[in-house]
């Protein structure tokens, strides 16, 4: 029994399957079963899905639908590397920070903290962040994140830098010395042995324009050296031409406006008469200059004419071409003032007194003049309307064609810088706190404020 049993159940175990029964049900999954069961439905679902992925491919071919929605993806996202230039705005504080701050509601995306107080305004170019310090450091920044690209020490602070064509240049950085470094990695291009400090700079047309000026009083020196006109190649730092002459002799600051192929230097000049120098950009020859009293900045150059302001109270409008004298207006004596023109009006703010005068630019003749609550600091022109701030908080927009308010607006800190940009208007305070302001630019309002944690520049 138990050998049979044994031998069945190993014949048993001998199955052999050649083919499947041709109606035999195949097992469907439950999805199968219920489109079986409700066709239309999935068919409506099927092509709907079809016809919307259609149209998400032909609005993707539209840059400005493409970009927008890559925008909507990436802007919840602070620190992913994301583009920000556009969307933020760079604040750096004398508290050792750098800020960059949502414009739509001044939240921040982030903050890098340097070695030694921020002296200017950061620069912000091709997505990256520049900025220097009281300890002589430069740092370049992603924009996106705030990360760390490079930094440099140099010998001393650093009051401001440009960076153009890939070349950051920082003026200043030592007491005689005008560095060049590249963007990209921070190394350094070239330096160049100044005759004093540089008071003025800028780079035009791949040549780097720059002014020593006296910083000691002249009642403490012996001796005073003449100022120096540079014009140094920007991409190697040789020399093109030097200006030196007697009677250039700059007191503390200097203002240099190059444009048309003319080189413009005023100054503020103590104790003595000052000039406006006037020379060839290609070789720094003179082509003429204007004396005037004590003072003889800012200048501005516009369609033919230089407008020029005097310490003797007088703004002076000049023909470029040959420096005569086309018309001369008496708006008072005053220690700062800041002017902006254009082919209508020159626009005069005088600080101390919180005064603005408009000049019609073809003679001279009053257009307006407007009166202040305090003294004002500073104006910015845009299509046409003139948006000053003064040192109460008090913030004003004069229509350019007559001084008639649109509006004014009080913010509860004293300000000290304002710009305009994207249809904002952003100032910051002198205040221990720093506070930064965001104005809507149609009526003045507060769209939000940020407080760093020390003042900014």
């Amino acid at each position: 029994m138990d050998d049979f049993e044994h031998e069945a159940s190993r014949d048993d175990s001998k199955v052999e399957i050649t083919h499947l029964h041709p109606h035999r049900e195949v097992q469907r999954s439950p999805a199968t079963r219920r489109m079986r069961r409700a066709p239309l439905l999935w068919w409506l679902v099927t092509t709907g899905s079809i016809l919307l992925l259609a149209l998400l491919v032909f609005l993707g071919s539209f840059p400005s639908v493409r970009n927008e929605a890559l925008n909507f993806f990436t802007r919840s996202v602070p620190g992913s590397g994301e583009r920000l230039t556009s969307s933020a705005i760079y604040v750096g504080s004398y508290s050792d920070s750098v800020y960059a701050l949502r414009t739509s509601d001044g939240s921040m995306y982030w903050h890098y903290q340097t070695n030694g107080s921020i002296l200017s305004s950061p620069v912000v170019v091709n997505e990256e962040v520049y900025v220097g310090t009281n300890e002589g450091y430069i740092y370049a920044l992603r924009a996106g994140d705030g990360s760390l690209l490079w930094s440099y020490k140099t010998d001393g602070l650093v009051p401001s830098l440009m960076v153009i064509n890939g070349v950051v240049y920082v003026p200043g950085a030592a007491p005689d010395y005008l560095y060049a470094l590249l963007a990209r990695n921070g190394s350094l291009l070239w330096r160049y042995e100044t005759d004093g400090p540089l008071s003025a700079s800028l780079v035009v047309n791949g040549v780097f324009y720059g002014v020593t000026a006296v910083t000691t009083p002249l009642a403490f020196q012996a001796t005073v050296l003449p100022s120096t006109i540079y014009a140094l190649r920007a991409n190697d730092g040789s020399l093109l031409w030097k200006y030196q002459n007697p009677n250039l002799v700059f007191f503390d600051s200097a203002q240099l406006v190059v444009t048309g192929g003319n080189v413009y230097v005023s100054a503020t000049l103590a104790f003595s008469p000052g000039n406006l120098y006037v020379l060839r950009a290609n070789d720094g020859t003179l082509r003429w200059d204007y004396q005037a009293s004590y003072l003889a900045a800012p200048v501005v150059v516009t369609h033919g004419w230089v407008y020029v302001y005097s310490g003797d109270g007088t703004v002076y409008a000049l023909r470029d071409s040959d420096g005569t004298l086309l018309w001369h207006y008496p708006i008072g004596s005053f220690s700062s003032i800041s002017m902006v023109a254009d082919t209508v009006g020159v626009y005069i703010v005088c600080s101390d007194t919180g005064t603005a005068y408009a000049l019609l630019s073809s003679d001279g003749s009053l257009l307006w003049r407007y009166q202040a609550n305090a003294p004002i600091f500073s104006e910015v022109e845009v299509n046409r309307v003139l948006y000053i701030a003064s040192q109460n908080g008090a913030i004003y927009a004069l229509r350019a064609v007559d001084g008639s308010v649109l509006w004014h607006h009080t913010i509860d800190v004293s300000i000290s810088s304002l710009v305009v940009s994207n249809g904002k208007i952003y100032v910051s305070s002198t205040d221990v706190t720093g506070v930064v302001y965001a104005l809507r630019i149609s009526d003045g309002s507060v769209l939000w404020h940020y407080t760093p944690d020390s003042a900014v520049p």
